[in-house]
């Protein structure tokens, strides 16, 4: 009877570790699960990027008129100054001697002109020494104004209203009309311009697809155009082309473009750099996330699923963003293709479907790589 039991029981051991073992073999031969999306139309807007420099809508250089050294400094960067306030001072000491001199050349003419009116009118000298007298007191006369231009020349004012910027020379500092750089530059930051260019492929492609019939009418029909800041935020208010450069530069072979934006709060400032993104919207189009692609010999393919099998699919692109391409040819609506997880598998594997959508396929992307 004991024996019969033992037997049982070692029976019993060997059937559960056949039917565990055809467990994990059945286990084994069952096909992975993966995120599979089905694809349909959307929209989507596209972002094209180009370096981009900043200028105020009034950007005027403060230069020195007459050779000097500045004796003072009237102004702090960044300060709002108004049109005629007095910015730097240069010495005028030398020019003080002169205009004293000048004055004395001119009174002294004006005397010597006194002094023959008479005797002209008595026909005691003739009237050609008049004229002389006459002629050499206008020419002291216009040196004597001429020299005291130069010393109001040496109150340095600004010739706009605006802000003050990078201040360039100090006390002491020698200056004169002749300097390459200038003393500072004072612009006006409420508005801004910003200048980028493009290579005449893209600026071709750009008229192409803007609406209107002259480039005038499509630079109107444009949408809004964003900025992006050094620091890679995107700036907060959005700008509006305005112009559009009328040659190729020939150095460059592109074309420049400018552009206006508000800056309320003078977060942008003359002289800064960053890039403009210039929107293109694409309406009704098949949508495919970066993510569910892979290249191979400069070619993009999916995995497309029929019948739970994978079959290598080539597709082409006709533009894309960070997460997603617009689909130019390839697939059609509703193909479903393999979201994730490609470089898990290989064509002809079999593989168990997780229906995604588009949207949490791009938001696991975003997860990832934040």
């Amino acid at each position: 009877m004991k024996y019969n039991i033992y037997l049982l029981s070692i029976c019993l051991a060997l059937l559960f570790l056949a039917c565990q073992e055809a467990s994990e073999e059945h286990q084994e031969n069952e096909p992975e699960e993966f995120p599979v999306l089905s694809l349909a139309r959307a929209d989507l807007t596209t972002y094209k990027s180009y370096p981009a420099r900043v200028e105020g809508i009034v950007s005027s250089e403060i230069r020195a008129k007459v050779s000097g050294y500045i004796t003072d400094v009237l102004v702090d960067e960044g300060q709002k100054v108004t049109k005629g306030q007095s910015l730097f001072l240069v010495e005028t000491e030398s020019l003080d001697g002169e205009a004293e001199a000048a004055k004395a050349r001119m009174e002294s003419a004006a005397y010597e002109i006194e002094k023959l009116e008479p005797l002209v009118e008595k026909e005691i000298v003739s009237e050609i020494e008049l004229r002389t007298a006459k002629a050499n007191y206008q020419d002291a006369k216009s040196n004597y104004n001429s020299i005291v231009a130069n010393i109001d020349y040496a109150n340095i004012r600004s010739s706009v209203d605006g802000y003050v910027g990078r201040i360039n020379f100090r006390n002491g500092a020698l200056v004169s009309p002749g300097d390459a750089m200038p003393l500072t530059r004072v612009s006006k930051i409420e508005e801004v311009f910003v200048y980028f260019s493009m290579n005449e492929k893209d600026f071709l492609d750009f008229i192409d697809e803007a609406e209107g019939k002259t480039v005038e009418d499509r630079i109107e029909n444009f949408p809004p155009i964003e900025f992006k800041l050094s620091n890679g935020r995107i700036y907060a208010e959005k700008g509006k082309i305005e112009a559009i450069s009328g040659d190729v530069n020939q150095i460059t072979g592109t074309i420049t473009f400018r552009a206006k934006f508000p800056n309320p709060n003078r977060i942008i400032r003359d002289g800064a750099s960053g890039s403009v993104l210039l929107p293109t919207t694409y309406e009704n189009q098949l949508l495919v996330p970066t993510v569910s692609t892979f290249e191979r010999q400069n070619k993009r393919f999916v995995f497309l699923v029929e019948k739970d099998s994978l079959v290598e699919k080539p597709i082409t692109i006709k533009d894309r963003n960070e997460q997603v391409f617009v689909l130019k040819n390839g697939l059609e609506e509703g193909d479903q293709i393999m979201a994730r997880g490609l470089n898990r598998v290989k064509e002809g594997d079999q593989i168990k479907v997780k229906k995604v959508t588009l949207e949490e396929v791009i938001e696991d992307y975003k997860q990832v790589f934040k």
